[in-house]
């Protein structure tokens, strides 16, 4: 959201929640090993790509030590915690996308939100770095960053997610209501 914000001035407000800022931090907290683990995952969908053979696909997200683009302690029974029962998740990624996540950096375009930003924090967080909110923040001209004593999924439930709901409603109608002629 960061990025489209960034993108489109004409916004008159957006909201950013348990935001992933930076994929090289992402990359950064899970390790040089993690990513080495990747090397040959991502060389072989790249060459299949090119052939236009069928794509390589890994694990999005798993258990500590998997190979998955995601396996900070927690992570798979997190992101298990928000999908609706009975719901299979098709828990895979195209392992070329692993370089676009290296490169994805929203942060350094904080600079261009011209509208304003909510910032909803988890304290807690465990999948990315909560310093790079702050830096955001302090980019942003127009952020305001709220804080919750959650990590990245359980800002997803009771009784946080009332909270989160309640604090995004209250900024969006503040903020639209004074953006409509």
């Amino acid at each position: 959201m960061l990025a489209a914000a960034a993108r489109h001035p004409e916004l008159a407000a957006a909201v950013v929640q348990c935001p992933v800022f930076s994929g090289r931090a992402v990359v950064a907290k899970a390790g040089v090993r993690h990513l080495v683990r990747f090397t040959v995952p991502i060389a072989s969908d790249l060459v299949r790509s090119a052939l236009r053979l069928p794509r390589r696909y890994v694990p999005l997200v798993g258990r500590p030590g998997e190979l998955a683009f995601v396996n900070q302690p927690e992570a798979l029974e997190g992101w298990q915690s928000v999908t609706p029962p009975g719901y299979r998740f098709d828990n895979r990624i195209t392992a070329a996308s692993g370089l676009g996540m290296l490169f994805y950096n929203a942060a350094a375009q904080a600079g261009r939100v011209r509208c304003p930003l909510l910032i909803c924090a988890s304290d807690r967080e465990n999948l990315i770095d909560p310093a790079i909110v702050t830096k955001v923040a302090g980019a942003a001209p127009k952020a305001v960053v709220v804080h919750y004593d959650a990590d990245h999924f359980t800002i997803y439930h009771p009784p946080f997610v009332e909270q989160v709901v309640a604090d995004q409603v209250d900024f969006l109608r503040t903020h639209l209501q004074s953006a409509t002629p």
